[in-house]
């Protein structure tokens, strides 16, 4: 359990708002659709493997990935200001 809460913390160490957004809409992502389908099923619509594999798999791929490029890019750019602001130790590592 402690590695999914560790998942969702930032590069700070404190829970991230962008990482725990995109595990909300991931979950809710993968239980939606096929709650969906069962209650078009269950009303007698026709359901088709084939449409439901494309489209749900692609859409869930470019929503994936374009929230997890969000994160990196945030994530890189707290870690390169840390770095600048960070102090510099003496050249030669000697005070």
């Amino acid at each position: 359990m402690s590695r999914l809460v560790d998942m969702l913390k930032g590069p700070l160490g404190g829970f991230d708002i962008g990482r725990i957004g995109l595990a909300a809409s991931t979950a809710s992502m993968i239980v939606g659709p096929l709650v969906f389908q069962g209650i078009a099923i269950a009303q007698g619509q026709t359901w088709s493997a084939s449409e439901f594999c494309l489209g749900y798999g692609g859409g869930l791929s470019v929503v994936l990935g374009l929230g997890n490029l969000g994160i990196a890019t945030k994530d890189k750019g707290v870690a390169s200001a840390l770095h600048t602001t960070a102090p510099m130790p003496p050249a030669g590592g000697q005070p």
